[in-house]
């Protein structure tokens, strides 16, 4: 249980960036989105979510439809979540981007999976961000 803890520790660090992003960073992005006369726009479906679950490595096969739609993965993607029965360890992450007339929302997903006692584990994450333009001609900054 104390590997499976470690491990969860070291891939919650993988998929927040370990705090990459200075607030300072955030900050001077956000103002480079309001001067160009874009807003951020909080996300829409809640909180991000980071979130770890085990399940029997037996079970997988049965498992992986429903975390597809949970985490809004496409049939690819989730024929590559699929393949972590036969890997001991491996990782995924997405970017989604989406236009409505002057909305961008970006949707970033990341998993790390990993076997340990015949139990397949995933700790995944999805985090949704939206900016709007002042007008739909405007660009974002990117």
């Amino acid at each position: 249980l104390e590997r499976i803890s470690e491990k969860i520790h070291v891939v919650k660090c993988w998929m927040t960036g370990s705090g990459a992003a200075t607030e300072q960073q955030v900050t001077v992005a956000q103002a480079a989105v309001e001067k160009s006369g874009g807003q951020i726009i909080p996300s829409q479906r809640g909180r991000s979510l980071i979130d770890h679950k085990g399940y029997k490595l037996e079970d997988w096969e049965k498992v992986v439809p429903g975390l597809a739609v949970e985490l809004g993965l496409s049939e690819q993607e989730q024929s590559s979540l699929l393949n972590a029965a036969f890997r001991e360890e491996g990782r995924g992450a997405h970017f989604l981007e989406k236009f409505e007339g002057n909305r961008l929302s970006t949707t970033f997903i990341s998993y790390h999976i990993f076997q340990s006692d015949g139990r397949i584990n995933i700790v995944y994450g999805r985090h949704e961000a939206m900016m709007e333009a002042a007008s739909s001609g405007t660009a974002f900054p990117m």
